[in-house]
């Protein structure tokens, strides 16, 4: 089955291919597709939420799509958002299929938007059970600023997916819903902050599995559904263990462009570019360190880093990058460093920022902490 991603061009880049590479971990028969183009052509209306707890909730009586009706970020209310009708994001994924002729009617579309929807769900499903849409955005209020956002977009993409193999219509999945969260992938979550619940437990309760059963899905798509449900759950309880062990994660160095991800961060990627990149292996390569006036001595392991990290073609333009990146009368590998250090950062937090930074006093050699036994290579 094909599921192709699309992306609301408010949503980042990054966290957009971050959520695809999460799912395309798991192998399987589930292909999900990266879409190509952004989307954004939506008519929004503005919207205030007048009280804290009407924000918070899902309206759990949908008469149709065009109704109206931890430590976290403090929001202030009233909050004014613009928002957009269920039956706008489901014409996008709409107009999608009708603009790429290899998307097939039998392919599923899912939009990530970062828009509100005006039923305030956290996604959806139209009538043809293959156009969904999933909200990316305020995730950090429910779950604290130390979230890693992809995980739980990708949970409600996959849950979405499984929802659309389980029942024949969306009257059939709101039915069976349960108002009261049990720790299952069909709680409701009238409480919008009972999605942790769910995402912690990475469950299904015996009732659901009993319409699973019956629903008679191929159990290659199930096995790979609830590989990337447990996968999304362990990295959740990975990332709230840290504070407390300071574990770091296996970093792995992957295929010829040597793309760095963090492997129990469910498979995080650091997002460097070629430069960075270049830098950061040099540092990899060598344990014990180097003194930046010295990094000229490096200069041909640098050059042949950067070109298996760039797609750049001219020689030239390669060396005179590499030759500023080593001029130590220049602050370019400063800056560059400084770069590195903020996207490991975001990455990791700074609970574990320490074991992957490039890192040393003034003067002395600047090396990464991490135990090499934890880098592997593929």
């Amino acid at each position: 089955m094909n599921i192709h991603l699309l992306r609301d061009k408010d949503l980042s880049i990054d966290t957009y291919r971050n959520v695809l590479h999460l799912l395309q971990h798991v192998p399987g028969p589930l292909n999900f597709i990266e879409s190509e183009v952004d989307i954004r052509n939506l008519d929004l209306i503005d919207h205030i939420w007048e009280r804290k707890d009407d924000f918070e909730k899902q309206n759990r009586r949908v008469y149709s799509m065009m109704d109206a009706s931890i430590v976290r970020p403090s929001y202030i209310f009233p909050k004014e958002v613009r928002r957009a009708s269920w039956e706008q994001l489901f014409e996008e994924c709409i107009n999608y299929r009708n603009c790429f002729s290899h998307v097939s009617s039998e392919d599923v579309v899912v939009l990530l938007t970062d828009v509100p929807n005006n039923q305030n769900w956290f996604g959806s499903v139209d009538d043809s059970m293959r156009n969904f849409f999933i909200h990316t955005d305020d995730w950090k209020f429910y779950f604290g600023e130390a979230v890693d956002i992809r995980f739980p977009i990708a949970y409600e993409v996959i849950v979405w997916v499984l929802r659309g193999l389980m029942f024949k219509s969306r009257e059939s999945i709101l039915n069976n819903l349960h108002d009261q969260a049990i720790g299952c992938v069909q709680d409701f979550c009238l409480d919008k902050k009972e999605i942790i619940l769910k995402m912690r437990t990475g469950d299904v309760c015996p009732a659901c599995l009993d319409l699973i059963a019956k629903a008679d899905i191929n159990h290659s798509y199930l096995n790979q559904i609830f590989e990337i449900i447990e996968e999304i759950r362990m990295s959740l309880s990975f990332r709230q263990r840290i504070k407390l062990f300071k574990k770091p994660s296996r970093l792995l160095v992957k295929g010829p462009t040597k793309r760095l991800f963090l492997k129990d961060l469910g498979n995080l990627e650091i997002n460097l570019n070629p430069s960075e990149r270049a830098l950061y292996l040099l540092f990899l390569n060598n344990p014990n360190g180097i003194r930046l006036p010295e990094i000229i001595d490096y200069r041909n392991e640098l050059l042949e880093i950067y070109g298996m990290t760039t797609n750049l073609s001219d020689q030239a333009d390669i060396i005179n990058r590499i030759d500023r990146l080593t001029d130590v009368s220049e602050n370019n590998v400063n800056e560059v460093l400084s770069r590195i250090r903020g996207k490991l950062k975001s990455a990791v937090g700074v609970e574990l920022l320490d074991f992957y930074d490039i890192q040393g006093a003034r003067g002395e050699a600047k090396k990464i902490l991490l135990n090499r036994e934890l880098l592997s290579y593929e």
